[in-house]
């Protein structure tokens, strides 16, 4: 947010761009994260 704020002050475009490569990161690890805590072994990460 305050990356946000201060482009706004600036006037510069609010918007900032991602490279493809940090989604297929992230939805790896979010995959990830989802296997591991349904599994016997990773029942501490459960809610």
């Amino acid at each position: 947010m305050a990356l946000w704020l201060v482009r706004a002050v600036r006037g510069l475009p609010l918007r900032l761009a991602v490279h493809p490569f940090w989604w297929w990161g992230i939805g790896a690890v979010l995959a990830l994260f989802t296997l591991v805590r349904n599994l016997p072994s990773g029942s501490a990460l459960a809610p």
